[in-house]
This record gives structure tokens, C-alpha cells and sequence, in this order.
């Protein structure tokens, strides 16, 4: 879904012609970390939800390519320690593994919905003047979550 997110978005800022469609049409195979680079480029997403998706995409491909990998693996929980914007409350009696997977979790079901509101009002060929993530702050006890943005990149 974030994929889908950035490619259109970064399909809607381009000027339309032939390239772009094979690009960033619905049929190109660029991956997260392409897009995200593409989408950083064009001023679409900031440079702490540029490193999330980095982040959520390591974590991604440690669990896709190995069978056993899941977030008790210390490598993922590292990993998932360096998530940045996310921030979890009352996650004291979690083990590590919890506390990996309700980081990553959290930060990407949040995402969605804030790229899916900033790219639906994108302007064509102009400039945009979007608020980025910031800070992402989930209480795990209730799943309630206060978002801070701001417009530096």
C-alpha cells in the first residue's frame, strides 16, 4: 500500500508523457525504497518519513527473504529500534519482540492514511507546501495516537 501510495503520487506530480507512465505507471516495478528516493526528491514526503521507510523496508526484506526471521530475531529489533517518528507509550511490560513489532506496526498502519490525505489534494507540476510526520506518539493500551507535524523537509 505505501508503494502504491508514493508511485501515484510521484506519477501526479510528473508531467504526463510516455516515460512517465513507464516509470511510474500502474505497471512499473520500481520497489519502497526507489519510490520513496523519487518522492523525497519531488518534496512529497519529508526526510524523517524518508527514513522510516528506509527502516520499515530493511525490516520488510530481513523477514520476506529469510523463513525464520520474525521481530524476536535481534537484528529486527535493532532495526526497529532506529524507526524514527515513532514514539510508544505505556510499552514498559512489552518484551523486546513486542516492542519491535508494535513500533514497525504502528508507524505503518499511520502512514497510510497520512500519505493518502497529503497526496489526495497533490497539485500537478506545482509546488506543494506539505506538513511532514514529525513525531507519532501511540499509547498501546488504548491504540490512541497524537501525530506532530511540521514543515521543514
Amino acid at each position: 500500500m505505501l508503494e502504491e501510495l508514493l508511485r501515484k503520487a510521484v506519477f501526479e506530480s510528473l508531467k504526463p508523457n510516455k516515460s512517465t507512465e513507464k516509470l511510474f505507471g500502474p505497471e512499473s516495478n520500481l520497489g519502497l525504497m526507489s519510490l520513496a528516493e523519487h518522492a523525497r526528491a519531488h518534496g512529497l514526503i519529508g526526510d524523517s518519513e524518508f527514513s522510516a521507510l528506509k527502516h520499515l523496508a530493511k525490516i520488510r526484506n530481513k523477514i520476506a527473504h529469510n523463513w525464520s526471521a520474525d521481530f524476536s530475531h535481534d537484528e529486527i529489533q535493532v532495526e526497529a529500534q532506529k524507526l524514527p517518528i515513532i514514539q510508544l507509550r505505556h510499552a514498559g511490560n512489552n518484551e523486546p519482540h513486542q516492542i519491535a513489532f508494535l513500533r514497525t506496526d504502528y508507524l505503518g498502519i499511520h502512514l497510510i492514511p497520512e500519505f493518502f490525505n497529503r497526496f489526495q489534494n497533490l497539485k500537478p507540476f506545482a509546488e506543494n507546501d506539505f506538513e511532514f510526520l514529525s513525531t507519532l506518539k501511540v499509547d498501546v493500551n488504548s491504540g490512541e495516537a497524537t501525530a506532530s507535524r511540521n514543515r521543514n523537509a
